[in-house]
């Protein structure tokens, strides 16, 4: 289970989450496809098929099961923070003084959910980019955090 150091009392977190299961509705559209396929298979007898279509479900949840779990994000006021792993973690801290713009990035499927990516742009190497996946209403994380890059606060 993930442990997450806590933040010091005062420092307001914007958002803080894994990415959203709706960011992988293209899985759940495939593993609706297994699921009639496996309803027609049980219909006329096929046995064999219907094992290989939910072996072919139980694969697709779990590919989403690890794009979800592998990934935790904080948002905070003072900085950007990302836990990345299983058992073991690395943690990413991104003061938002090294930060130079926040974007949204949205698929297909993600605009009629509600869920986007935050394409975080850092001042440092050369406008390298850090995307965070699958945040739930990316444009109202985009509106609360672009204030903050302006704010001399931060910059101290």
């Amino acid at each position: 289970m993930l442990r997450i150091p806590p933040l010091p009392p005062h420092e307001r977190v914007i958002w803080e989450g894994r990415s959203a299961w709706a960011d992988q509705a293209i899985l759940f559209i495939f593993m609706g496809a297994a699921a009639l396929r496996l309803l027609v298979a049980l219909r006329y007898g096929q046995w064999l098929t219907a094992v290989l279509y939910t072996f072919a479900m139980i694969f697709f949840l779990a590919i989403g099961a690890v794009f979800r779990y592998a990934v935790y994000y904080q948002i905070t006021a003072q900085r950007i923070r990302i836990f990345t792993g299983w058992w073991r973690f690395h943690i990413r801290e991104i003061p938002l003084s090294q930060v130079l713009s926040v974007h949204v990035k949205r698929e297909l499927f993600n605009r009629w959910l509600n869920v986007g990516g935050l394409e975080v742009e850092l001042k440092e190497r050369d406008g390298q980019s850090v995307l965070l996946k699958g945040v739930p209403d990316p444009d109202r994380i985009e509106r609360q955090m672009t204030p903050l890059l302006s704010s001399p606060s931060i910059h101290a």
